[in-house]
């Protein structure tokens, strides 16, 4: 069986796009078999793009960190273009879809790359966000809060959704004595969304 979070060169292509309007920008993402949420775009991260509100301030470095085909990171360079946002993915054929979207929309504000979560990754970022894979395991998802805590700049926000039946609430707990401050913004359906901030000086 094949999954969104693994390589699967074998697995066959069946490309089609998608169009999801955000903040007045509308997008349109290429998908394909083998990654998330390849039908439409995942509740959660709809709950976590309506959600996002970044700091007032212009030039943040953003990283959107599994990226999957792209919709989170591609969303945000859309809306705030004067924003540096990279994307990250271990599934090859993701991160070729979400080029391939970037390319389509011309958007110049963006890089995309290849790597087992933040192995190709370089910081220090002002905003990190992720809809976990969950289907990873725990330790990859906590890896996600734990070393993204390394590569945020002082100050910094990581920003995640997460289902309550996947842990939300635990994981929550046990990252946030690492960070130092977390908010909860949204519960809606079980899903939580909620924003981590590096607190160190």
């Amino acid at each position: 069986m094949s999954h969104y979070f693994i390589n699967d060169p074998e697995l066959k292509s069946a490309v089609r796009t998608i169009a999801y309007d955000y903040r007045g920008q509308k997008l349109k993402l290429y998908t394909d078999r083998g990654v998330f949420a390849r039908d439409r775009v995942d509740f959660g991260t709809h709950l976590l793009l309506q959600a996002f509100t970044p700091p007032k301030e212009t030039g943040l470095r953003v990283l959107d960190v599994g990226c999957g085909y792209g919709i989170i990171g591609l969303a945000i360079a859309r809306a705030y273009p004067d924003f540096t946002v990279e994307l990250s993915d271990v599934n090859r054929r993701a991160v070729e879809l979400a080029r391939r979207s970037a390319a389509e929309m011309k958007l110049g504000n963006v890089k995309i790359y290849e790597g087992d979560l933040y192995e190709n990754a370089g910081g220090p970022y002002d905003i990190i966000i992720t809809n976990p894979p969950v289907r990873a395991g725990n330790a990859v998802v906590e890896a996600i809060f734990t070393r993204g805590y390394e590569l945020l700049a002082p100050g910094g926000m990581l920003w995640a959704v997460m289902k309550k039946e996947q842990g939300a609430k635990r994981m929550m707990e046990k990252v946030k004595t690492l960070f130092g401050q977390l908010e909860t913004v949204l519960i809606k359906k079980g899903y939580y969304i909620f924003y981590l901030i590096n607190v160190r000086l």
